[in-house]
């Protein structure tokens, strides 16, 4: 591509096939000649990559089955394979993206599928692929969490960070653990509840503070929870795939 408008047009073409897992590896390939061949300064280069890859990655259509199946998850792992010299860069901008969506303030009763339940996949993928460490994910999800304005986001985060790095959370520093956890029982909001559940029991933990003693910022604890039913995807992740096609884009 010589001009920024057909490098955009290019990365999005490539992305866009990575809907098919099937393509990582040829699409990665193409990735790799795309930045080495093109004309384009690399910084130039960097930014139609960038902008192509958030609208596939985040596009809703992805809330929608087939594609709500895969999820964010085969456009993530694509990052990892890219070329040396653009990956670092292109991964800090990533993360920075998904980290500043996760913590804009709402309320306990945001939507989650339509404001920010792609980007908590995409926070979760990202410690699956070890461009965000364990451990700085979890201190991470825990300022989230103590915040009421960012908790709905925290919750979806943590649950899809269960989902997709159990192993990884069971070998995780025990104290950044026990203190994530700590601050995650004391949340009484009722929105929450169910998912802290399916938390606790994905993690095979009791949750040791009922919510009598509510978290800084949250609301009288409810007369009953709903419990999990099931260990198999998160509560947000059920909401997601049975609630309608939001209106448009986040």
């Amino acid at each position: 591509p010589a001009t920024p408008q057909d490098a955009r047009r290019a990365f999005t073409e490539l992305l866009s096939r990575l809907g098919d897992v099937q393509q990582l590896d040829p699409v990665s390939a193409e990735l790799a000649r795309v930045f080495s061949a093109s004309p384009l300064p690399a910084q130039q280069l960097q930014e139609d990559f960038l902008e192509a890859f958030f609208a596939v990655a985040f596009d809703p259509k992805l809330l929608n089955p087939p594609a709500a199946d895969l999820g964010v998850a085969p456009y993530m792992r694509v990052l990892p394979r890219l070329p040396e010299g653009v990956k670092d860069p292109i991964k800090s901008k990533v993360i920075a993206k998904v980290l500043g969506h996760l913590n804009q303030k709402r309320p306990a009763g945001a939507s989650r599928r339509e404001e920010f339940y792609l980007q908590a996949d995409a926070f979760a993928v990202l410690s699956e692929i070890d461009f965000v460490g364990i451990d700085g994910a979890i201190q991470t999800i825990e300022k989230l969490l103590k915040n009421a304005e960012k908790r709905a986001a925290a919750i979806t985060t943590l649950g899809k960070t269960v989902e997709r790095c159990r192993a990884k959370l069971a070998a995780a520093n025990p104290a950044c653990l026990t203190s994530l956890f700590n601050v995650l029982d004391g949340v009484s909001e009722s929105a929450f509840q169910y998912d802290i559940e399916w938390i606790n029991n994905n993690m095979q933990r009791t949750r040791q503070q009922q919510p009598g003693a509510p978290a800084p910022g949250t609301a009288p604890p409810p007369a009953a929870a709903a419990p999990a039913t099931a260990n198999g995807a998160p509560p947000a992740a059920a909401a997601a795939a049975a609630a309608p096609a939001p209106a448009g884009p986040n």
